[in-house]
């Protein structure tokens, strides 16, 4: 009897640890914390857990209001081009990009969810987050598969790293958005007025593979860079 017991109890323990753990490892993934819920801060979104946005800023920043004060959120995982920094033109596809996120995101609620591999806020202390729309689509992600912005890793990875990296590989193939070579070929950083005028939908692996074109259009002078496979060991390039 004493030893029957004893098993039973030594056998129960396990079980109790492993969903205990199963529970903690495995969260709902219908459920998207944020960061004042995670913290027990007195700020909340409400019952629905929903933030009104108040302002667009551009492709990966956005102002929403919280416990009737206006935050600055910056979208985790993404960098679109830039617009509205001083310190810089406005880069190539910015303004689809920001004319994007406000067609999306305007006169809508959003929930956020934040990531503790990242930090609560960036230096510029803005609140550093992924938004979700009322359908559960995830913003971040969708700015990428469209083609609106590239995959961004700051430092750490973070928990939709894979997920983003995925979307944007889909994008670069389809050459949507900033990928298509006749608006920015993948690179907006050198590129000011880039004619966005046609997009293309198919894919062209054996263009990526030994032909890089960038496409620029200023003061209407287009100029067309063209660098052929390091195999070859030559390149042909053009002056700024």
């Amino acid at each position: 009897m004493i030893l029957t017991v004893g098993f039973g109890l030594v056998a129960s323990k396990p079980d109790e640890k492993k969903v205990l753990s199963e529970s903690v490892a495995s969260p709902s993934p219908s459920h998207s914390p944020t960061n004042f819920e995670t913290q027990g801060s007195t700020q909340s979104a409400g019952k629905s857990g929903l933030y009104s946005i108040v302002s667009v800023v551009d492709g990966d920043t956005v102002k929403v209001s919280i416990d009737g004060k206006t935050k600055t959120i910056r979208l985790i995982g993404i960098d679109s081009p830039e617009t509205v920094d001083p310190r810089k033109p406005v880069q190539c596809f910015g303004k689809q990009a920001s004319a994007e996120a406000k067609s999306t995101l305007m006169d809508k609620k959003v929930r956020l969810e934040s990531d503790p591999t990242q930090g609560d806020k960036d230096k510029y202390d803005r609140l550093l987050r992924y938004v979700f729309l009322e359908d559960g689509t995830n913003f971040n992600q969708e700015m990428i598969s469209k083609g609106f912005a590239h995959e961004y890793t700051y430092d750490l990875p973070y928990k939709y790293q894979s997920l983003f990296k995925s979307s944007e590989k889909s994008a670069m193939q389809k050459d949507l958005g900033l990928w298509s070579p006749q608006t920015c070929n993948g690179t907006t950083t050198n590129t000011t007025g880039t004619n966005t005028s046609v997009l293309k939908t198919s894919t062209n692996s054996a263009s990526y593979q030994e032909i890089h074109e960038v496409i620029k259009t200023d003061n209407a002078t287009t100029e067309i860079i063209q660098q052929t496979s390091t195999s070859q060991g030559q390149s042909i390039s053009g002056s700024d």
